[in-house]
């Protein structure tokens, strides 16, 4: 029998463990979110389904066929502004389709245009989308500028039905230099399109200039060959790759500077660097080594040490440890170059954790030069309890106890505030400044503001609860509305950077179940400035509460 991916999905036991791998491999892939606020890690559809704000639509752009059985059976549960906000949103994503989008005007046929509509979907070349605006509402004026929003982001065909509008046909674009950004974002087609149909556009050197630090060899030899504008210095100084930096050492004569090789080392071209060694006389700077340095080339360090004569400084060995390289290249910039370090050094190692590093430097520079100003200038982040340790047994130095023990608060770390307390640091009192426990309950940390709560007398602000409400943490406004006296202010209902929209819900409808508010911080133009914010759902729930106090 032959064994097929099919009779291998059928196996429950098997699928599961594939489905699981997948969900693992994108979780990891990246914890940010692309320019579209989309998460770039792997989502299941229930966690789809049940993104606050219709995000299936506007952040998803899910297709129909999967929309259509999660969106509220009445559509006026979802409130006209969320309606009108979502389906804007959905134009202006990568992945909307027309036929999805007739569906979402047949749900909501309320939709009214906004002139602002049509920049995302140009943006996004929807020209299907872009058609039946511009059918559906032929009143409709077009900006000039979406000719110039078309051509840089390479969407020839709406290039050419811009192009066909009076108002875009008859404006000077001159002082645009479309062109310019065009060939930067390798648009070729868009760049010859402009180039024959398009005389007014014109460009400058910035043309070939951009295209080569972008890596655009098929615009370059275009440009080259069919305008006379030419290139500066900057082209092959940006080369990116062996390629671009031949090509225009050969055919160009505008040549480069040190810059050349130094961005080699910044674009990690080893074979860029090596050619332009060989081929050209402008050398390099510091800057080389401080890059190679900086991104933990250990291969360019060693080239450099053995090729050249430029020399390095003591910032080598500072930008390598604050952007935390390995032991193995601080230890061959000691050796190689004898420039040793400066005080940045010592507070890098502190904020990036690495007990290794300041164990080597306190090895190898333990006078008190560097360390005084290092650990007075650290602890502007979470320092690892090891590196605290380490600090206060083998250094003398002053450690800058308040804002440490705030930032381990932040970080929610019993154990580092417990030792920073046993060794004679207090928490920051919350008398005109936010103190320690406003930190830990803006981030959510109960255990710790119960600690503090329990053990010390520095006390909170209004921040405490103001900023846990807004971050979505109910569990610790209650805490403190149980057993703390300082309130919060009006400010709870605006949502924090980073808070997900059920969870700040939940905690400003305590708030307001529980009246922790004055009567008079609430009024009709905390609503306007809430839906100026797109939190419809608490307009909502403000404007509940103000007709029940008026009913009392």
């Amino acid at each position: 029998m032959t064994c097929t991916f099919i009779n291998l999905i059928r196996v429950p036991y098997i699928r599961q463990v594939i489905f699981n791998s997948f969900t693992v491999l994108y979780s990891k892939s990246s914890d940010d979110d692309d320019e579209f606020g989309l998460d770039k890690a792997a989502k299941k559809g229930r966690d789809i389904i049940n993104s606050p704000r219709l995000a299936m639509i506007s952040k998803y752009a899910m297709p129909w066929d999967f929309i259509k059985h999660y969106l509220p059976s009445e559509k006026e549960k979802v409130v006209l502004g969320r309606r009108m906000q979502v389906i804007k949103e959905y134009c202006a994503h990568p992945n909307a389709t027309y036929d999805t989008l007739l569906k979402l005007l047949e749900w909501s046929p309320e939709f009214e245009y906004r002139s602002d509509l049509a920049f995302g979907v140009v943006k996004r070349g929807h020209i299907k989308i872009l058609e039946y605006w511009i059918n559906k509402f032929p009143q409709i004026k077009l900006q000039d500028d979406l000719l110039v929003v078309a051509a840089v982001n390479g969407h020839l065909p709406i290039v050419q039905l811009l192009n066909t509008f009076p108002s875009m046909q008859d404006k000077d674009y001159s002082e645009e230099l479309m062109m310019d950004k065009v060939a930067k974002n390798g648009h070729l087609s868009v760049v010859k399109w402009l180039h024959i149909n398009r005389s007014d556009v014109g460009c400058t050197q910035d043309a070939i200039d951009g295209a080569a630090s972008n890596g655009h060899l098929d615009v370059i030899k275009f440009l080259h060959e069919n305008r006379i504008e030419g290139a500066s210095e900057f082209a092959l100084n940006q080369s990116p790759n062996l390629e671009i930096a031949q090509f225009l050492h050969y055919n160009r004569s505008e040549g480069c500077t040190t810059l050349a090789m130094d961005n080699a080392v910044i674009n990690e071209s080893m074979d860029v660097l090596e050619f332009l060694h060989t081929h050209r006389t402008e050398g390099c700077s510091m800057r080389a080594y401080h890059y190679a340095a900086m991104h933990g080339r250990l291969d360019v360090l060693k080239f450099l040490h053995l090729n050249r004569t430029e020399g390095s400084s003591s910032r080598a060995m500072d930008l390598a440890i604050q952007n935390d390289q390995s032991l193995e290249v601080i230890s061959f910039i000691e050796s190689a170059f004898k420039k040793g370090c400066t005080h940045a050094s010592v507070t890098n190692a502190i904020n990036n954790n690495r007990l290794d590093i300041l164990e080597f430097l306190h090895q190898h520079f333990p006078s008190p030069n560097i360390w005084v100003d290092g650990i007075n200038n650290a602890f502007f982040g979470h320092v690892d309890l090891n590196v605290l340790k380490f600090l206060v047994n083998n250094r003398t130095e002053r450690i800058p106890g308040g804002r440490a023990i705030d930032y381990a608060a932040k970080a929610g770390d019993l154990e580092s505030v417990k030792f920073f307390i046993a060794n004679g640091m207090t928490p920051n009192v919350g008398y005109s400044n936010d103190s320690t426990m406003d930190f830990a309950a803006s981030h959510g940390h109960l255990e710790l503001v119960k600690f503090l709560h329990e053990n010390r007398s520095e006390g909170c602000t209004s921040h405490a609860m103001t900023l846990a409400a807004r971050n979505g943490h109910t569990e610790v406004v209650e805490y403190l509305y149980k057993n703390r006296t300082e309130g919060c202010t009006s400010s709870v209902f605006f949502i924090g950077v980073d808070a997900k929209d059920d969870q700040h819900y939940q905690a400003v409808k305590f708030i307001l179940d529980n009246h922790i508010l004055p009567k008079g911080d609430i009024d009709d133009s905390l609503a306007c400035r809430l839906a100026e914010n797109h939190q419809y759902e608490i307009v909502d729930l403000v404007n509940q509460y103000i007709q029940k106090l008026n009913l009392n």
